[in-house]
C-alpha cells in the first residue's frame, strides 16, 4: 500500500471513529500554528523534519467552501490549482494538495523551505459508527508538514561560504 492511500485509509478510520496509527500524529488546528512550531527544540537544517497533523479544515467566514489557509505568522500558499487525485478500488477517494508556507502578511512575505500536503476524504464506505453524516466528508483533513530544501540553492550557498 503507499503512502497516499495508507493516508486516505487513516482518514476513514477518523470519520468511523476508530483509532489511527500514524508516527508523530498531533491533533491541533493548523490554522493556530507556525510549522516550525510542530518541532520543538529541533534546530534547522539537520536532518529530516515531518509530522502529520489531523485538523479540522476551517473555512473563511466559517460558511464559505474555500478554507482558511492563514496561520499564526504567515500562510501556506497553494502550488499548483490542480488536485492530485487518490485512486482506490472504487475510483478516486481522496485527493490530495501541495502548499507552501509564506512568512509575514500577504503583501509582505517571504517563501519559506516548509511544505504541507494536505489529504481530504472525498468518498468512504459507511458504517454504523460513521459520523460524517453531521458534517462534510473534508470537515478533517491529514496533513503531512515537513522541510524541503532547494540542493542547487543550498549547494551554492555553501560554495559561497566556502563550505563544499
Amino acid at each position: 500500500m503507499d503512502l497516499d492511500s495508507y493516508l486516505m485509509q487513516q482518514l476513514n478510520n477518523k470519520l468511523k471513529n476508530q483509532p489511527l496509527s500514524i508516527d508523530r500524529l498531533i491533533f491541533a488546528n493548523i490554522n493556530d500554528y507556525s510549522p516550525q512550531d510542530f518541532f520543538p527544540g529541533e534546530t534547522s537544517g539537520g536532518g529530516v523534519k515531518e509530522c502529520y497533523v489531523l485538523t479540522p479544515r476551517r473555512r473563511i467566514y466559517g460558511i464559505l467552501t474555500r478554507p482558511d489557509r492563514r496561520a499564526r505568522n504567515g500562510y501556506w500558499k497553494l502550488l499548483k490549482c490542480i488536485d492530485d487525485k487518490i485512486l482506490g478500488s472504487d475510483g478516486v477517494v481522496g485527493m490530495k494538495q501541495k502548499f507552501l508556507f509564506f512568512q509575514g502578511e500577504q503583501n509582505h512575505s517571504r517563501k519559506t523551505h516548509w511544505c504541507m500536503n494536505e489529504y481530504r476524504i472525498r468518498q468512504h464506505c459507511c458504517s454504523i459508527d460513521c459520523d460524517h453524516k453531521i458534517g462534510r466528508l473534508d470537515d478533517w483533513v491529514l496533513c503531512k508538514v515537513y522541510e524541503e530544501y532547494d540542493r542547487e540553492a543550498l549547494y551554492s550557498q555553501m560554495e559561497r561560504m566556502d563550505i563544499a
